[in-house]
């Protein structure tokens, strides 16, 4: 195994011949710390896990961060990218952000009001049956973890 040389602490730009690569450390969102790297010169973002279209996101890592994940995706938002690459899917644009944030937020709004109405866990997750995101891909396998 090849021991890493170059570590990203919060951002750090490489340059290929014409190329400029960012590449920023992000706090707890999907994972602990996640990676985003922005081609500048082709305005393609690569976003590993955080942002999806149509498809249900993980959060149920132990070191996720819906809270996090929410910022997170406030910010990327703010790239002036025209192509956004992520782990799952077929190149996606910029109102995927907004679908993701859509689907976390509702399920941190939703978790937080039950929880507060005293409601457990296993009847908070009653609470979601026929919700808007009940046919997307994935929703079976991870929703009720996300919860």
């Amino acid at each position: 195994m090849v021991e890493p040389d170059i570590t990203v602490n919060s951002k750090k730009t490489l340059k290929v011949g014409k190329d400029v690569f960012e590449i920023y450390a992000i706090p707890p969102a999907h994972t602990n710390t996640d990676l985003v790297i922005y081609w500048k010169n082709k305005k393609i973002l690569f976003i590993g896990d955080l942002v999806y279209k149509e498809r249900i996101p993980f959060m149920g890592d132990r070191n996720a961060s819906s809270k996090g994940w929410l910022k997170t995706l406030k910010e990327l938002k703010n790239f002036d990218a025209i192509t956004i690459l992520g782990g799952h899917n077929y190149p996606i644009d910029k109102p995927a952000i907004d679908w993701t944030y859509s689907y976390i937020k509702f399920v941190r709004e939703t978790v937080k009001r039950l929880k507060d109405e005293g409601y457990f866990i296993d009847e908070i997750k009653d609470f979601f049956e026929g919700n808007p995101y009940e046919k997307v891909k994935m929703y079976e396998v991870f929703h009720n973890r996300n919860v």
